[in-house]
């Protein structure tokens, strides 16, 4: 579980919070749902972050209820959540997912304990969830339903990291949420894949607003505000190749400004700058490695010595079938250096035409991989 400053994972028993407070971790009248209060507040943006003309778009095209912020790691997702909130004047309902929200009454208790921080929703939300008998599809998503919908104060429901949410009850509860957004508010879903919701009603009907990973990474202008802001200064040049060594990659131009804090010759940024730096190795260990099987660890560091990788050209190495289902399963939700469309992305090149074909950074052996 993700660790947040300030909370305390606590026993949960399926109880609800009506404390308006979001710092109070213990409910009046006996009601017990210890919450780890800071899940409930977007996080602080580190000073220095790069405002993106992404906030006003966001801001400005309210007529879309729902809003879908998809990219692998690294792309500023909740950085951008975090500085739309800070400057906005409307208000914000915030939940930080994490794997033990994998109840929906527990997931949905932070949604409820969110919204009534915001305007108090009733009881019956909570009695709801109190209830050890109360169907979830059929008491507390209703319940929850009608008490957004009921709502007098515009409010943007944030839920972040919702790729963790493999619960099919918490999904489908979350799509039966996005149906009674009121007028004026907004329901943002965030992660690293497709969030639960019919994406594909939604578009049609004109309900959302799709933000990805060609709308997250930074331009050049961008880019070079970032490094600047990092106290590293590069020419023209050498700042254009870097930005299309890293295809704006935002986690990738950051490393690289540390790589170069730490000595990495200015001149040469964009061609010594790579996959085999020791900072992009830890951030692919710790993002992307640790977070795979072990069946899957075995896997990249088996074929890490190829330049490009398909699912016939892995079984042949391997001599084992099954590679490109492993291929595909890869390019899912936990993938931090690909995305399902061909192009470039800070590590590697992902196509799907039948089969899959990943390629790894330019200049490397993907060493994030072999190290293991």
């Amino acid at each position: 579980m993700r660790s947040h400053d300030g909370g305390l994972a606590g026993r949960r028993g399926g109880a609800s919070s009506r404390c308006r407070d979001p710092e109070t971790t213990q409910c009046p009248a006996g009601a017990e749902f210890d919450v780890i209060a800071s899940k409930l507040r977007p996080p602080a943006v580190r000073a220095g972050t790069i405002r993106r003309p992404l906030i006003e778009r966001l801001a400005l095209d309210d007529s879309r209820p729902i809003v879908s912020v998809v990219a692998p790691a690294g792309y500023g997702k909740t950085t951008l959540l975090s500085h739309w909130a800070e400057n906005s004047s409307q208000a914000f309902a915030w939940v930080s997912v994490d794997e033990d929200d994998n109840d929906p009454k527990v997931l949905l208790g932070y949604v409820a304990r969110a919204l009534d921080a915001v305007q108090p929703i009733g009881s019956q939300v909570f009695e709801a969830l109190a209830s050890p008998v109360s169907s979830v599809p059929g008491s507390v998503v209703p319940r929850l339903g009608a008490a957004l919908w009921s709502m007098t104060v515009p409010v943007v429901l944030v839920l972040d990291d919702v790729h963790l949410l493999h619960n099919l009850e918490c999904r489908d509860a979350l799509s039966v949420l996005a149906d009674h957004v009121p007028p004026g508010s907004r329901l943002v879903l965030a992660g690293r894949d497709k969030p639960p919701l019919r994406i594909a009603r939604l578009r049609a009907e004109g309900r959302v607003l799709e933000i990805g990973p060609g709308d997250l990474a930074l331009s050049r202008p961008e880019a070079d505000a970032l490094l600047r802001s990092a106290g590293v200064a590069l020419g023209e040049e050498d700042m254009a190749a870097l930005h299309q060594r890293t295809e704006g990659w935002p986690a990738g131009l950051y490393l690289a400004a540390l790589y170069l804090r730490e000595g990495g010759p200015l001149g040469t940024a964009a061609v010594s700058f790579g996959g085999d730096d020791r900072l992009v190795s830890e951030y692919m260990r710790s993002e992307f490695l640790e977070r795979i099987s072990q069946r899957d660890r075995v896997f990249l560091t088996r074929t890490a010595v190829l330049e490009r990788m398909s699912g016939p050209l892995c079984d042949a190495v391997l001599e084992l079938p099954g590679s490109a289902a492993i291929l595909a399963g890869l390019a899912g939700p936990t993938c931090c250096w690909c995305r399902w469309t061909g192009e470039t992305i800070g590590t590697a090149t992902i196509t799907c035409s039948g089969t899959c074909s990943w390629r790894n950074w330019p200049g490397s052996s993907s060493p994030a991989c072999t190290s293991r």
